[in-house]
């Protein structure tokens, strides 16, 4: 893992069962990805850039802050390895024409 990795926001709050039940096990099954874990509640502000009103909610970045998909509920473990798959690609893309 490294800085030009992509990575994931990974948006929960205290009251979320599916968080901890489903996307939370999800997210550990990806292996060395970077998982930023961010209080929906308390991180306002972040949440509403992302159009956060649905726990969980989580945003796969590429490595230079753009968000490159975002799941609005549940997204299991393939959805992201597909999803992050796709964001190495087009940074490679984006490498090779720079």
């Amino acid at each position: 893992m490294n800085g030009e990795d992509p990575y994931i926001l990974y948006f929960t709050g205290d009251s979320c069962t599916v968080c901890r039940t489903h996307q939370e096990p999800a997210l550990a099954r990806l292996g060395d990805v970077r998982v930023d874990k961010v209080d929906a509640v308390a991180e306002r502000t972040l949440a509403d850039r992302f159009h956060v009103y649905t726990l969980p909610t989580t945003v796969v970045m590429a490595a230079d802050g753009r968000a490159l998909h975002v799941n609005y509920g549940y997204a299991p473990a393939p959805k992201l390895e597909r999803q992050l798959a796709d964001a190495r690609v087009t940074a490679l893309r984006s490498a090779a024409t720079a």
